[in-house]
Parts: structure tokens; C-alpha cells; sequence
């Protein structure tokens, strides 16, 4: 779980600002391309033959890969055009929705804390944390970008 989280971690920050437009489309078709011979593998061979880590990253590949470049070639689209890729309400929801995700992700981290008996190993703990994380993050910034309000925020 810790590894498919890492993963999870990866993928997001190969799609932040960090790198340039045309390097991020380049990397995620590469990925989607060869993640296309390895599920044709696992469907002739059967899944069985495969860990479901494996299997997991082969699946998050082909149906995470296509959002991400139509992400990127809409960002890249904008840039080419001259329009700003961030502008003044853009950081207001990214402040606003990263503050409610840090509070209620310390909230999930102090209950994950309390319920630690549950979890068999660390591992699967820290791997279950991040993973509830990042979903804590996207989830606050959907739920602000739904209901944001200029003239209240």
C-alpha cells in the first residue's frame, strides 16, 4: 500500500507546474503506450499471474494517463494562446481548499492514530494515511470550486 501511494504521489507531482507543458504530455503518453503490451500480457495470461500491485499500476496507467494528457494539452493550449495559467480567484481556491484539506487531513491522521491496533503494519498504515490524503486534498478542492463565492471569500 505504501508503494501504490508513492505511486499515487508520483504521478501528481510529474503533472505540477515543476516541469514544462510538453515534457509532462511526453512522459504520460509514454506511460499509456506501455502500459497498453502489459494489460493485452495480463488479459492472455490471466491477472492471477500478476500481483495486484501490478495489476493495480497497470489499471491507474491506462485510465489516470488519458485525463492527465487531456489535462496537459489543455494547459499547454492556454499557454500557447497567451492566457494566464493562474490567476488571482485560481489562488484563492487553491489557498482556501488547501487549508480545509490540511485541517481535516490531521483530523484523519489523529484518527488513524488512535485506531492504529486496526492495522496489521506500518506500512499499510502510513500507505492507507497518504492515500486518504490526497483524496481529502481533491475532494476539498472540488467541494470549494463548486461553491466558491467571490464576493464572501
Amino acid at each position: 500500500m505504501l508503494e501504490f501511494s508513492i505511486f499515487v504521489l508520483d504521478l501528481h507531482n510529474i503533472n505540477s507546474d515543476i516541469m514544462k507543458t510538453k515534457t509532462t504530455i511526453i512522459i504520460f503518453v509514454f506511460l499509456f503506450v506501455t502500459s497498453i503490451p502489459r494489460a493485452i500480457d495480463m488479459l492472455v495470461n490471466g491477472i492471477g499471474a500478476y500481483k495486484g500491485y501490478d495489476v493495480l499500476t497497470t489499471l491507474l496507467f491506462l485510465l489516470l494517463s488519458p485525463f492527465f494528457i487531456y489535462l496537459s494539452i489543455k494547459k499547454y493550449k492556454e499557454e500557447k494562446k497567451g492566457l494566464a495559467t493562474e490567476d488571482e480567484m485560481s489562488m484563492r481556491l487553491k489557498y482556501k481548499s488547501g487549508y480545509y484539506a490540511y485541517v481535516y487531513s490531521v483530523m484523519m491522521w489523529m484518527l488513524i492514530y488512535f485506531l492504529k491496533d486496526i492495522f496489521p503494519n506500518t506500512d499499510l498504515m502510513l500507505g492507507i494515511g497518504i492515500v486518504l490524503s490526497i483524496l481529502i486534498g481533491l475532494i476539498s478542492k472540488l467541494s470549494i470550486k463548486r461553491n466558491f463565492n467571490e464576493e464572501s471569500n
